[in-house]
């Protein structure tokens, strides 16, 4: 089997299209709509930036007046609502639940049902978040200087739809691993701020010979320009305490297909050398570079551009430049 028979559907599944089984809306327009009538309270305002792990954020939404909500009864939303973003990032996905009693969309989302009985809206979310819909992104706004996704080609969507109970067992599963992947996330972002706490300890801090973080209490601190630290410590820039400081040099090197790895700050993530998207230079280049920067076992890289502050260690196998 190859891999694309493998990304067919079932031959038992019909197709459908969004203009035949869906009602599809977006907002006509702003209505004249200005961001000095967002409220702190009132009937919910859903932007694209309120999408959350698939779902809507109701905490980091605007709200309208009453007003407002009503002039827009063809986009209110209510749960089990598929929406789905058509401007800036298009194709981001939120199947809503917990749905307050009044909400409405803004410009930039398309507010989606089945019209026909023909799917169910949680198989739907998933099939919108799967490399069926994303082709489909990919073959209609594939060079396209607009990005937007309008809505009478999102109404040409043809989509795979296996029976009922097929599409509430797979959606059932998916829904599954999602919330896996949103569980251990938050287990990852906790444990994120449990070391940050213990790094602000331990470098401010230290620990004493039984391996306890020291405290005022116990040990003697001083001031300092960076707060109190221990008394023994003492306060180095990094240009007293390092061999050599610099960058990279500042000529565009001619890249070649193998050879040496050239490193720029996409390849500098926290703690590793990242090599999957790596440029080479020629055995040449680099004997020119190293004359300026030579990275060598130990050294410490820091990004200095696009995303600053990324740090890693010279691992001991790592030839570059």
């Amino acid at each position: 089997m190859t891999p694309e028979t493998q990304n067919q559907p079932s031959p038992n599944w019909h197709k459908t299209t969004i203009s035949r089984s869906s009602y599809l809306k977006g907002r006509i327009g702003w209505q004249g709509l200005r961001a000095s009538e967002f409220l702190e309270e009132g009937p919910y305002l859903i932007t694209g930036t309120d999408f959350r792990n698939g779902a809507i954020d109701w905490k980091s939404c605007y709200h309208v007046t009453e007003e407002r909500y009503q002039e827009a009864k063809y986009i209110h939303v209510k749960d089990n609502d598929v929406l789905i973003t058509k401007d800036g990032t298009i194709g981001k996905v939120a199947f809503v639940r917990d749905c307050p009693d009044k909400a409405v969309l803004n410009s930039g989302i398309f507010l989606l049902r089945c019209n026909d009985g023909s799917y169910e809206h949680e198989f739907m979310y998933h099939l919108l978040n799967s490399y069926v819909f994303s082709k489909f992104l990919d073959d209609n706004l594939a060079g396209s200087t607009i990005q937007h996704l309008y809505q009478n080609v999102f109404e040409r969507f043809e989509l795979p739809i296996p029976d009922k109970p097929q599409q509430t067992q797979i959606a059932a599963v998916l829904s599954t691993v999602d919330r896996a992947i949103a569980q251990t996330e938050a287990l990852i972002a906790k444990q994120q701020c449990i070391k940050t706490g213990l790094m602000q300890d331990l470098l401010t801090k230290g620990i004493d010979e039984n391996g306890n973080i020291r405290s005022e209490a116990t040990h003697r601190f001083k001031d300092s320009p960076l707060g109190r630290i221990p008394e023994e410590w003492e306060i180095s820039s990094v240009e007293e305490i390092a061999i050599k400081v610099t960058d990279g040099d500042h000529h565009t090197p001619k890249r070649s297909v193998d050879g040496v790895f050239l490193l720029s700050a996409r390849n500098v993530l926290n703690g590793i050398i990242d090599i999957s998207n790596v440029d080479y230079i020629s055995e040449v280049e680099y004997q020119r570079m190293i004359k300026r920067c030579h990275p060598e076992s130990g050294d410490i890289l820091i990004s200095c551009s696009g995303t600053i502050g990324r740090i890693c260690e010279v691992p001991n196998w790592l030839k570059c430049a």
